[in-house]
């Protein structure tokens, strides 16, 4: 029985965890984002073509970047849920949309904005120095700023450099892994969809699944491609609960039913000695 309530609570688990979505944090604030696994390919071309669709308001690349930070302690601050830790350009903080909480935008390569959670942990203030490992190994900046999104992130930290700066820190040759689509006030999303899908299509023809065009829940997972959910974990560990408690509840049937049956051999045998039908020996066995 106790197999069986388990084996019940886990499946309801199961369901909840397959309905269950983390939402967009970086990108919240698109309408729609074309992510590459890792990088897009030809996105300056790209972002042309999507600058020129009737629906589309601005289209803005995402540059992204190992970027982890070191506290007072010479410890790495590690992000939540195992997330990323990734520095980015200011002019890609529209996605959130990122507000200045306090203080000014990277004015200079030497400054930086950090999220409030990241802030947070390590107790940074204005004017004062965090020290980040980059690309380029470790580096003093001064924080210029604190920004936070509506919604704190909640699977991961950002780090905000100047634009000279994060281009020269994205040192691969295709640096930008996402591009935030941001429609006209008026905008139809569905004209909008359209529009961004034929644009991809158009210029990456048969190549087009090295790109995905995400929007709505979609733009969590062109966000979070690389990083397992939270969802996908639980459903990962009450799946394996759920089949380890199932096992035993069929071996713990399997075996009352054997021992049943064992036990009640000899009647067994007498009521068909006397013609027993089969449904019969069923229903007395069980």
């Amino acid at each position: 029985m106790l197999a069986l309530v388990l084996t019940t609570a886990c499946a309801v688990l199961l369901e909840s965890s397959a309905r269950a979505g983390s939402p967009a944090e970086r990108y919240a604030g698109a309408d729609v984002v074309v992510g590459g696994q890792p990088f897009v390919p030809r996105a300056g071309e790209l972002r042309t073509a999507l600058e020129g669709l009737p629906s589309v308001e601005r289209a803005v690349p995402e540059l992204s970047f190992p970027t982890t930070a070191v506290d007072a302690s010479g410890g790495t601050v590690e992000p939540p849920w195992g997330g990323p830790s990734l520095g980015h350009s200011w002019q890609s903080a529209v996605l959130g949309p990122f507000a200045l909480r306090a203080g000014r935008a990277p004015a200079g390569d030497g400054e930086v904005v950090l999220d409030s959670g990241l802030a947070g942990r390590l107790t940074a203030r204005l004017g004062g120095t965090v020290r980040l490992t980059g690309p380029d190994g470790l580096r003093s900046y001064r924080v210029s700023g604190i920004a936070e999104p509506p919604r704190e992130p909640a699977r991961q930290y950002a780090v905000f450099h100047s634009p000279r700066e994060a281009q020269r820190l994205a040192t691969s040759a295709q640096p930008v892994r996402a591009i935030g689509v941001l429609a006209k006030g008026a905008a139809d999303p569905g004209a909008l969809r359209r529009q961004v899908e034929k644009a991809v299509g158009d210029l990456y023809g048969e190549d087009s699944g090295t790109v995905v065009v995400a929007f709505g829940s979609g733009r969590a997972d062109a966000e979070f491609w690389d990083v397992p959910s939270p969802a996908s974990v639980l459903s990962s560990l009450v799946g394996t609960f759920g089949a380890l408690s199932l096992f035993v509840a069929g071996f713990v049937v399997s075996g009352t039913l054997t021992l049943a049956v064992a036990g009640r051999l000899t009647e067994i045998g007498l009521l068909r000695a006397v013609a027993a039908t089969p449904g019969g020996l069923s229903r007395a066995v069980s």
